[in-house]
Order: structure tokens, then sequence, then C-alpha cells
């Protein structure tokens, strides 16, 4: 029979020695997990922007947990995150001098220049969108509605696409709490704007009046009858790439008036097709703005389309009535976005000035600040304009960004998106105006989406 005095030792009574080199036996044990753990969601990452094949749903999972740990700590640096998870966290407002509060503070501009911007309010659970003359402050219109208003608009669209698309995370992680974005006024102060991903119309009192079934992404535009350009994307699981697409909306009905994916327009112009430029085979265009041309003009024509498709750094001119392109360029600029017509033989377009490379998790800066990049069709020149007032104003969005030059007023309007203010700049004084919107919080500041400058 074996000694009662030799047993093994159990951890209750083993030596401090013994119990030391159990627990690091612990330690390298849960160390080599992370670190598999690490390496094998880089690997997910890595599969999942080559293109080559969908991750499954316990993929998806499992990478949606590895970005556990980055998700909790945003949420910790600002604590209105951790108030409710469905409303966005609010910056903290820099401390900067000459920084203009959207409704505390005006800017000395043009009385005719106005601004549209959306709001939420935590404190009422609602949202609000108002049209303010910036030079006075003077609220001209506003649009309200409260959560319950809106959130059946937001649970129906995000339920019938998640059936569709189970697993297009990227568009379903849209909080529901948050600024109306897009904002754009019709005929009879009807309001379009986007609720969730969904382009929706409202009368002057707020009703809705339609609402768009596709998955609506980026800015919105009016052409020169009056109807909708959206840049939409069709997440089949079936295709192995996320598929852009060019959607003309009635602005009475919403009714579709014509659809044409990139895809199907580089069919029809193969010569211009840059999609061997991009190294992310899931996303290879990415359609960012459409910008419809309202009148002839000596180099375009009334209903032409300059067309933003940022992941192969391109711009063109489409004409939807021959479905031909005119014209293209993929070198001036890079990462762009909203494109803009200057005169008769210039368009503008706002350049990001950085390279996305998913596949290697990383972004290449060509510059520290964006930039407004013209191209003349006369001379076929390019130029770079106002870039001390990009730098002055720490203009460094990466994946956003609208611009527009008043030329006969000789105001410049910038809008970083996701850094979260804009800029008005009375060129002849030289002098920028850099303003945030209020937030819901002491010190904080609101988001800006896609918001603009009207005449």
């Amino acid at each position: 029979m074996a000694d009662e005095n030799n047993h093994d030792k159990t951890p209750a009574n083993a030596s401090a020695f013994e119990k030391l080199i159990l627990r690091i036996r612990w330690v390298f044990l849960l160390t080599v997990l992370v670190l598999l753990g690490i390496a094998f969601g880089s690997h997910l990452e890595a599969k999942k922007s080559s293109g080559e094949s969908r991750l499954s749903a316990v993929e998806e999972q499992l990478l949606r947990l590895r970005k556990l740990p980055t998700d909790v700590g945003q949420m910790v640096k600002d604590i209105d995150a951790l108030i409710d998870t469905q409303i966005e966290p609010e910056k903290v407002r820099p401390d900067e001098p000459n920084l203009y509060v959207v409704g505390e503070d005006v800017v000395p501009v043009p009385d005719k220049f106005k601004y549209l911007y959306s709001q939420f309010h935590r404190d009422s659970d609602s949202f609000s969108v108002s049209l303010m003359r910036l030079s006075t402050g003077e609220v001209l219109h506003r649009w309200e509605w409260n959560w319950d208003t809106l959130a059946p608009i937001y649970h129906t669209w995000l339920t019938r696409h998640m059936k569709h698309y189970p697993t297009f995370h990227d568009y379903w992680d849209t909080l529901p709490r948050m600024p109306l974005g897009t904002p754009t006024i019709l005929e009879g102060n009807r309001l379009v704007a986007q609720v969730g991903r969904t382009l929706c119309c409202f009368s002057a009192e707020g009703d809705l009046l339609w609402a768009a079934e596709d998955i609506k992404h980026h800015s919105i535009e009016v052409d020169h009858e009056g109807h909708l350009w959206m840049c939409t994307v069709v997440a089949d699981e079936k295709l192995p790439y996320r598929e852009d697409q060019l959607v003309r909306l009635h602005n009475e009905t919403g009714q579709v008036l014509f659809r044409k994916s990139m895809k199907e327009i580089f069919e029809a112009n193969p010569r211009f097709d840059f999609s061997h430029h991009n190294r992310k085979a899931e996303d290879v265009y990415h359609l960012n703005d459409i910008q419809p041309v309202l009148e002839d003009r000596k180099h375009f024509r009334q209903g032409d389309l300059f067309i933003s498709l940022r992941d192969i750094h391109c711009v063109l001119q489409y004409r939807p009535s021959t479905d031909e392109i005119l014209w293209s360029n993929a070198t001036y600029w890079s990462s762009q976005h909203d494109v803009s017509i200057i005169d008769d033989s210039t368009i503008g377009v706002f350049d990001n000035n950085v390279f996305h490379v998913r596949g290697a998790g990383s972004q290449f800066h060509r510059g520290k600040y964006n930039r407004f990049v013209t191209y003349n069709f006369e001379t076929d020149q390019y130029d770079v304009l106002f870039a001390d007032v990009f730098e002055k104003t720490n203009c460094q969005t990466k994946t956003q960004g609208r611009v527009r030059y008043f030329k006969e007023d000789d105001i410049l309007y910038i809008e970083p998106g996701d850094q979260d203010f804009f800029v008005v700049s009375d060129l002849a004084n030289g002098t920028d105006y850099k303003c945030i919107i209020p937030g819901n919080s002491e010190g904080k500041m609101g988001r800006t989406f896609w918001f603009r400058l009207v005449e």
C-alpha cells in the first residue's frame, strides 16, 4: 500500500514554489491562446478583405469578438457611449480660438447663405433638421420627429435587408439614434434625409411621404428636373463583391426612374474600367458621389453625371441617355469624394489625398491634409486650390468629405465629414470660420453627416 506521506501534492498543500510554477503555466497557456486568437482574427480579416471567399456565420461572429476589446476601449474613452449603445458617442469640443457654434454664434457671410443640418436630442429622444441663416442665426424652417415616429421606418428597413444580406455588417452597424444624414430640400419645403440607411421624403410638417427600399450611402443630389440621384449598394450574398448602383428616384413618389450598376456601365465602356487598380476584390469601385449637370455647358450636357469611385481613385463623366463614358481620370486625386461643377469648363473634387489598403490593414497618405483639386476641360490642366485653408483648419478626413466653391461670392465651403466640423471661408477677406454643431452634453459637439451650405 502506498505511503500516504508520498502521495501527489495538490494545490491546497503545495509549496509556495510549486504554486508559482502552476500560476506561470496558466499564464503561459492563456498567453498562447490569446496570441492564437489574434493570429486567427488577423487571418479572418485578411480573408474578408481579399474577397476570395466569404466568411461563414461562425467566422463572422469570431471576427466581431476580436473587435470587442477595441469597441469597449472606444466606449470607455467617452462616457456618453456607455449611456445607450444605440446612441452615437459625441466628441469633446476642441479648445480652439475662433471656433463657431451653430445656433450660438453667427458667421458674417452674405445673407443668402443658409445651412441645412440635423441633430439628435438625447433629452427628448427626438430628431430635428433645421434650415438656418448663418449670418443671423435665424431658423427659417425646422422639421421635428420623436423616436417613436422614426423607429418603425428604421426597423422595417433593417429587418428587410438583414433577411437578404445577413452577413453585411458594415451597414447593419448604423446606430439608430443619430442625426438624419444628407438632408436636402425639395420644392414645397419637402425634405429628403437618410434614416438609418434608407432615404425618406417628408412633408414640410414632417409627415412621411415615401421611403426608398435601396441601401443608400454617401451624398444625394437633385437634377435639372428635380428628381434625385443616390448611390446604392447591392450586398447580395450570391455575389463575390459589393455591387454599386446609380439610382434615380422620382421626387414625388420615390419610384425608381433609372438604375444601372457600375459593372454594367464598364461592360459597355471597357476602356475606362480601372478596376484592376483596386486591391480589394470585395469592394471593387466604392461609388460615393453622383453629381448631375443641371444645364448645357461648353463641355457638359444637361443630364450628364459626374461620378466618383473612391477605391479606384476615379472621376468620370457619364451620359445615361446614351450609356457612354465621355471622360475619366484616375491620377489627379486619391480616395476622393464630392465632385462639383465650378463653371463651363471646370470641375472641382474633394481629394482625400490618401490610399486605402484594407488587405494590409493600413492607409498611405499622399499628403497630410485634404485638397480641393480642379480640372479644366478647356486647357486639360488640373490645379490645387486653397491648400492654406485646408491646412489652417486641419481638414484630414480619410473616408468622407464635401466641398463647394461659390465662385461669384468667393466663398469656400468644406465639410470634412467624420471630423465633425465644417468650414466657411471668406476668401476675399482671408477669414476662415470653423463651425461645429452643439452636442447633447456640455463641452461636446454633434456629428456632421453630409450636411450642406445652400444659397
